[in-house]
């Protein structure tokens, strides 16, 4: 696989690797395109929450702060991205804080695990958590968080295996973390 230098190779199994690396101005498109998928596919399963994040602004702003990640497949097709933010999500201000182990921890959170849906089930989101997770303690991080939507129970169970832990079920979320 070819990649530069500013990009990340990450193993997700024997025959399957991914190039990471911040995402740029140019992958907006192909960024709103792996959004919508996932959209669409959760839209079919019943949960229609992510249509929110298919694209506009907020992607736009977190793609120029540095915050979104792109995985490209061997033949250099996006095919997942992930955000990774400083502080916590703006819905949660003032609700998250009292439940986290270390509430004045340095902390990044998790959010918009996206994977194209033709590549669900190979490991993907796993081995893009653990780069999310290397990514944030080389920026001194000492602890990974996230929350879901309240109504997606296989969701808590995928992270809670990945090695999070539950810290409350809130109207906002259900929010997890997991030290680094």
């Amino acid at each position: 696989m070819d990649i530069s230098a500013n990009e990340q190779i990450v193993n997700i199994s024997a025959d399957m690797q991914l190039s990471v690396r911040l995402a740029r101005d140019s992958d907006i498109p192909a960024i709103a395109h792996v959004m919508k998928s996932c959209a669409d596919w959760l839209e079919g399963e019943g949960y229609t929450h992510w249509k929110v994040y298919q694209s506009g602004p907020k992607c736009e702003e977190d793609v120029a702060n540095g915050k979104v990640y792109c995985a490209f497949g061997a033949d250099r097709t996006l095919i997942a991205t992930f955000t990774i933010a400083h502080e916590s999500p703006p819905y949660a201000k003032g609700i998250f804080e009292d439940h986290w182990e270390v509430p004045d921890a340095t902390a990044r959170f998790f959010k918009k695990l996206a994977v194209l849906p033709n590549f669900h089930g190979n490991g993907i989101g796993k081995g893009l958590l653990q780069e999310a997770e290397r990514i944030s303690r080389k920026q001194g991080a000492t602890y990974m968080r996230l929350d879901i939507n309240p109504g997606i129970p296989w969701l808590g169970d995928y992270y809670r295996e990945l090695g999070f832990e539950q810290r409350a079920e809130l109207a906002a979320g259900v929010i997890f973390e997991k030290a680094l």
